[in-house]
């Protein structure tokens, strides 16, 4: 007895639940990729919009991070600017001043070294003439130097 196809048959059922999955399947990847190809223009999107007390608190740390990495940088720059890296056309008046400035560094030393032995050896000669005391001029003390009278034995 041939059968005839009224759609009875399993084979056909079969065909007619995947065809109904794969029309479901092909919608829901329709309405996704109609979603995801959507033009905000400049709408905000809903997601956009929900912010809570933690997210606004990382944004506000993360903020203050920014704000203080650019300040940071502008008291970089404003240090920076006047420094000049020195390169074959300045080298003699680097080494110049270097020179001089080794110069200065040990007429100071040399300046305080003297003004300090003059005041051991006027102590010592005070304690070994305590009973001469005729005016004498004493040396000036090392804590009572100032960068007036250090210049005054520099130059001299």
């Amino acid at each position: 007895m041939p059968e005839s196809n009224t759609g009875s048959d399993p084979d056909s059922e079969v065909e007619n639940n995947d065809s109904e999955s794969i029309e479901e399947v092909d919608g829901f990847a329709s309405v996704i990729s109609k979603i995801l190809h959507q033009d905000t223009g400049n709408k905000i999107p809903v997601l956009a919009k929900r912010k809570t007390a933690i997210m606004k608190e990382i944004e506000s740390e993360k903020d203050e991070k920014k704000q203080f990495k650019r300040q940071r940088m502008e008291r970089k720059e404003e240090r920076d600017k006047h420094l000049v890296i020195p390169d074959h056309t300045t080298g003699d008046y680097e080494r110049q001043l270097r020179r001089l400035a080794t110069r200065g560094v040990i007429a100071l030393f040399n300046a305080i070294s003297k003004a300090k032995h003059e005041t051991v050896l006027d102590s010592d000669t005070k304690e070994k003439k305590k009973t001469n005391k005729a005016d004498t001029k004493p040396a000036p003390n090392v804590s009572s130097l100032t960068q007036g009278s250090v210049s005054k034995i520099i130059s001299s």
